[in-house]
């Protein structure tokens, strides 16, 4: 894509789960673009797949920050865990509450004009008439999309890949708040999410990593992380033994069991039908796979299956607002970024969580329960204790 002339900050939104070399190609691809600083909003405890993140927040965006990033911001994880839309909603509000002058995210397909087309035809009401028809035909809604973007002009397969699916959401919701030519595509290379590696001498995704850690080949993990983030990824397993949804299996199942349909209707994403499913799942299942199993249909995938299951534990409902501008990492550039912003922010800034403990409390909750996670139970408070780090 061509270089933005006079742009100095970018944002990102990301994950970091973890930070890996085509993590770190983005963000050299956004330094070319022109971004002369780089803010990312990371997800905090837990994340959109729904699971919790394999290492803690601090240590992925301490990982961004020596890899390229200039500051890291949390994604509290009741806006984490929502859908593409809710998730882009709530990590473009940030970003431009932090200022960027524009958004780079990755893309299967790299087809700028075709990402800000698709957006601006979903975001009209021809597209929302055509997809409540295709709806009430029973049609899942994910293929209703697909088919009513493509009768309206639109390409169809944009909303078929991951990350072109995130762009177009990012771009919706840049059209919604006046921003819309803030969009940068940077053509995605390398494994896609459950490949070892596209080609020949590429690396692998996070998924890949993640599933090699947790099958006990920590030096794989590691070997597909830039030098910076490897003592980093190293103490955090030591010192946690890295996080894994699947330990605590068996409070999962009995807090759906324990469930009421309205509690289920109460989380995002949940609909009658799909709270129906949960519970009938939740009292055959002797399993968190079995659960999935039992609730995944057209119409609702696992990963959305997962984030229900794990809200409900965490107690996290729906919000409708993202609240605050908390820091996780920093450098001397993000410092800057950050005394600008003082005083100017449109969310309240978080650099000292021990002097917002109202405003952080439902995150830190979230943290408090993630320590259940671990290899071994970890004391609560950390949320408070953690001041950002600073990478000179």
């Amino acid at each position: 894509m061509a270089k933005r002339r006079g742009a100095a900050t970018a944002g990102v939104v990301c994950e970091y789960n973890p930070f890996h070399f085509g993590h770190a190609r983005h963000l050299g691809k956004t330094r070319e673009a022109g971004a002369k600083r780089i803010v990312c909003v990371m997800s905090g405890h837990f994340v959109q797949r729904g699971e919790p993140a394999l290492f803690s927040k601090w240590a992925r965006a301490e990982a961004a920050v020596r890899c390229g990033a200039d500051l890291v911001l949390e994604l509290p994880s009741a806006d984490a865990m929502r859908s593409a839309e809710g998730f882009a909603e709530a990590a473009v509000t940030l970003l431009l509450a932090a200022g960027v002058d524009f958004l780079s995210c990755g893309s299967e397909s790299g087809r700028q004009e075709e990402i800000l087309r698709a957006a601006e035809l979903i975001e009209g009401e021809a597209f929302a008439a055509r997809l409540t028809e295709l709806v009430r035909q029973r049609i899942p809604y994910a293929v209703a999309r697909q088919q009513a973007l493509q009768q309206l002009g639109g390409d169809a397969s944009l909303l078929s890949a991951p990350n072109d699916t995130l762009a177009v959401e990012y771009a919706r919701t840049l059209l919604r708040k006046g921003r819309a030519g803030a969009l940068h595509c940077v053509l995605r290379v390398g494994a896609q999410h459950d490949q070892a590696a596209a080609d020949e001498g590429m690396p692998p995704s996070a998924s890949v990593l993640r599933g090699a850690f947790h099958e006990g080949y920590l030096p794989t993990l590691l070997e597909g992380v830039p030098a910076p983030a490897r003592p980093l990824f190293a103490s955090e397993a030591v010192r946690t033994g890295g996080y894994a949804l699947l330990r605590m299996e068996r409070a999962l199942l009995a807090r759906l069991r324990g469930a009421t349909e309205e509690e289920l209707q109460a989380l995002p994403d949940v609909s009658r039908d799909l709270s129906l499913r949960l519970l009938r799942a939740g009292r055959e299942a002797t399993s968190l796979e079995g659960v999935l199993d039992g609730a995944v249909s057209r119409h609702f995938t696992r990963s959305r299956i997962r984030r229900a299951v794990l809200r409900l534990f965490l107690g996290l409902e729906d919000r409708s607002r993202t609240p605050y501008l908390r820091v996780l990492a920093m450098n001397e550039r993000g410092r800057e970024i950050l005394h600008e912003l003082r005083g100017q922010a449109s969310l309240p800034l978080v650099t000292k969580p021990a002097d917002h403990r109202a405003l952080i409390a439902e995150e830190a909750r979230v943290g408090d329960l993630l320590g259940l996670f671990a290899g071994e139970v970890l004391p609560c408070g950390e949320d408070f204790r953690q001041s950002p780090v600073f990478v000179r």
